[in-house]
Order: C-alpha cells, then sequence, then structure tokens
C-alpha cells in the first residue's frame, strides 16, 4: 500500500521562529542556518562540517547550528562557536532557520520541502544505501533546493546563493508545491485494519 511520505509532526506542531529561537539561544532577527548531515555512519561528517563552517564564516552574522543525530556515529560538538541540536524531533525547530544543508534521506528531505525550509542538498553518494542524489536533483529540477558537491568551492557557491533572500522565497514557495500531505495517519489507519481482521 502507498502513502504520502510519513512525518512524525504536522505543520501546526512546529514552534515559533521565536520560540525555537529563544530554546536555541539565537538572535531571530539575524539569518540562521542548520546543517544536518545524517548520523555519518557510512561518511566524513565532521570534514564534510568543518568545510560547510568554514564557508558559511564568510557571511557576517550568519548563526549556524549542527543537528546531531542521536545515533550519530561522532560526537559534533566540536566547535566551540557552534551550538548542537539534539533530540528528537528536529524538525519542531526548523522555523529558527532561514535554510538548512542537509544529507537528502527520506526524513530530512520531506521534512524540508513540507515545511518549506530553503535547503542545500549534499547527498550522501553511497546508492547502496539509498539514493539521495537523484532525490535531491529531483527538488532541484522544480526549483524547491539547491544541490552541492561537497568540496570547498562548490559550498561557498551554494551558501552565497542561498543567502540571497529572493532565492529562499521561490525555494520555499516550490517546495510548498511539491510537499505531499503527511501519510502518517492513512500508514496507522491501514495497520489498524491488518491487526483487526
Amino acid at each position: 500500500m502507498c502513502v504520502d511520505p510519513i512525518r512524525l509532526l504536522d505543520e501546526r506542531e512546529l514552534l515559533t521562529r521565536r520560540q525555537a529561537a529563544a530554546a536555541l539561544k539565537l538572535d531571530p532577527d539575524r539569518p540562521a542556518a542548520l546543517i544536518q548531515l545524517g548520523s555519518g555512519a557510512n561518511r566524513d561528517i565532521v570534514g564534510l562540517t568543518d568545510r560547510i563552517l568554514e564557508a558559511s564564516r564568510k557571511f557576517d552574522g550568519l548563526q549556524v547550528v549542527i543537528a546531531e543525530w542521536l545515533n550519530s556515529a561522532e560526537a559534533l560538538d566540536l566547535w566551540d562557536d557552534v551550538p548542537c541540536l539534539s533530540g528528537f524531533p528536529i524538525s519542531r525547530y526548523f522555523r529558527a532557520f532561514d535554510f538548512s544543508v542537509s544529507a537528502a534521506g527520506y526524513n530530512s528531505f520531506h521534512e524540508v520541502l513540507s515545511y518549506g525550509l530553503p535547503t542545500i542538498f549534499i547527498g550522501n553518494p553511497r546508492k547502496y544505501m539509498d539514493d539521495q542524489g537523484a532525490r535531491a536533483e529531483f527538488a532541484a529540477k522544480h526549483g524547491a533546493a539547491a544541490v552541492s558537491g561537497s568540496t570547498p568551492r562548490e559550498i561557498a557557491a551554494a551558501l552565497a546563493a542561498i543567502m540571497d533572500a529572493d532565492q529562499r522565497g521561490a525555494m520555499a514557495e516550490a517546495a510548498r508545491r511539491m510537499s505531499r500531505p503527511n501519510g502518517a495517519r492513512a500508514a496507522a489507519d491501514a495497520i489498524r485494519r491488518l491487526v483487526s481482521n
């Protein structure tokens, strides 16, 4: 049985910009970015995060937070001036951010599109897990996200583009057009029917 993408939260359950910023000790009036690259079980997210942070420091006033998965293979509290966001679900805090730099796994992909969070996808290239590159390119083709490689030059160019508010606005609108309803209720109803028979 096919259902729409399953998300833990509906949009009404996300914190407001000011609530989320206060919880993360961010200034809601300054731009903020979330780095969410996954657990790091099958790629070097420490090195990649370091390259993203190096590029982000060129933008005055940009606040950056690193999402640390509960099942992360690496601790990411390695940069004294960059806070980590751990716990679940991270999406509850999305409104604190103007954009994210993200892996293109199933959950992250559908959450950022559904909630209209402009995103630069740096997909995990290991296709045996999940073809994140194809998923990211699909969103980029429809104007709903950007795609970047993992080199310093590619990351810097992607960040420079997404720092433009008009580009972020267009990306958020396109993402919402692509968004599907939350399939959680339909999936739960299907399971309930199976177990009650």
